[in-house]
């Protein structure tokens, strides 16, 4: 099976949707009430958890899908759980099977600038938890974009490096 564009039309979807979300934090409307504000950046938070899990979730289905096929595809599937928090240690255990290489990148990248991305990732996940859990949590537009741009940065690394291509 050959796939001829990358990022696939599913996570070119997927980051579109996710783009309308961060807009309304970026760019909020002039006689927008704080009340307003506080809420879409709390929206923001889960949205991004959520745009982080789905986005590896893909790359690592269509990595799966175009390298294997048969009872090895059907195998491989079976070991991704979607859903499961995206908290960088599980990100790296993804990673690591898939190979040692991914495995070693990944937790450099967590760990370099002495582990600020490790840290805002988890931050990412413990704040989604909490908003989902019904928890008051405090998180203003500059956090909510600030953990945009972190996501970011780990779904590039998923989308580079499991290009199915």
């Amino acid at each position: 099976m050959s796939i001829s564009a990358w990022p696939s039309l599913r996570l070119t979807n997927i980051d579109r949707s996710f783009k309308k979300a961060v807009g309304l934090v970026r760019t909020p409307s002039a006689n927008e009430a704080d009340e307003v504000s506080q809420a879409l950046a709390t929206f923001l938070v889960v949205r991004t958890c959520g745009y982080l899990e789905c986005t590896v979730h893909e790359c690592c289905i269509a990595y799966i899908d175009h390298k294997a096929s048969g009872p090895v595809r059907s195998f491989a599937r079976s070991w991704l759980n979607k859903g499961n928090n995206p908290t960088p240690q599980r990100l790296i255990d993804l990673a690591a099977r898939f190979n040692t290489r991914f495995r070693d990148d990944l937790t450099n990248m967590f760990d370099d600038d002495d582990g600020r991305l490790r840290r805002e990732v988890s931050l990412l996940v413990n704040l989604r938890n909490q908003i989902a859990h019904g928890e008051s949590v405090n998180t203003g537009a500059r956090k909510a974009l600030d953990l945009v741009a972190d996501a970011r940065i780990v779904c590039d690394w998923f989308i580079r490096n499991l290009d199915p291509r």
